[in-house]
């Protein structure tokens, strides 16, 4: 595989990775499928490149019964450094809020699996129900 600009080639670890993230973010979507007051759950692993970026964007969308939504993303991409950005957003009537965001800059290839793995147990943990009230929780 030839190389990128600022970024090496294919490893399997990076693969298992992303396999990784990929199943963790499905199997957190099924258990909100269970959830009351959720009616949709789409999840969805996207890879993207441009001038400036490659990386992977990750992200679960979550409507709710009384039309609201809320949507987990993660994000891993190199631009001469690997980043990594998580954010909670909850959409309503009056538009999109961020309600929950992490930025982690400059990780190293060396910790990109640890870092990676632990912001996407960071988002998961999340207590959204403290944003949306009663209208979400656990199934009955």
């Amino acid at each position: 595989m030839a190389e990128m600009a600022g970024m090496t080639g294919c490893r399997r670890e990076a693969l298992e990775l992303i396999a990784l993230v990929t199943t963790e973010l499905k199997t957190f979507a099924v258990r909100l499928r269970q959830t009351k007051g959720v009616s949709a759950v789409a999840s969805k692993c996207e890879p993207f490149r441009s001038e400036d970026r490659s990386g992977i964007e990750w992200y679960v969308d979550a409507e709710l019964l009384d039309g609201r939504a809320l949507s987990w993303n993660l994000l891993l991409y190199c631009a001469v450094v690997w980043n990594i950005e998580a954010s909670i957003s909850r959409v309503d009537h009056q538009g999109s809020q961020t309600i929950w965001r992490l930025e982690r800059a400059m990780v190293t290839e060396d910790d990109i699996d640890q870092e990676l793995i632990s912001v996407l147990y960071d988002l998961a943990r999340i207590d959204v129900g403290a944003y949306l009230g009663p209208t979400i929780g656990p199934p009955p």
